[in-house]
């Protein structure tokens, strides 16, 4: 091979590698930023969740509840108007849509 196309190779190569290089680089630090994203995301809402239930709030947005979540009757029937009563059953609380949730409960 004469200087000049082993100069070429050399650079076709070096090319290569810097491409390979950079393509490798960029997929782990975007698929890492993508699961820390989605891992911040769901932090997020777990502490949207504790500080809504450590101020005394209900959380009304997504169903979250469950008849079981509640000691008694009144407790979840609070819940269930504070959030909008048949309105807004989010939690599903009042299956025969009759305005009393938890029915099973004493």
């Amino acid at each position: 091979m004469k200087k000049k196309e082993k100069i070429i190779l050399y650079i076709l190569i070096a090319i290569a590698l810097m491409f390979f290089m950079s393509w490798f680089t960029e997929k782990i630090i975007f698929d890492d930023y993508s699961s820390h994203r989605e891992q911040l995301e769901i932090n997020k809402a777990k502490l949207e969740v504790m500080e809504q239930e450590n101020s005394g709030k209900y959380i009304c947005s997504y169903n979250y509840y469950d008849c079981e979540d509640f000691s008694s009757k009144a407790e979840a029937q609070a819940m269930f108007e504070k959030c909008g009563g048949t309105k807004n059953d989010i939690h599903y609380l009042d299956g025969d849509d009759d305005g009393i949730a938890c029915e099973l409960l004493s």
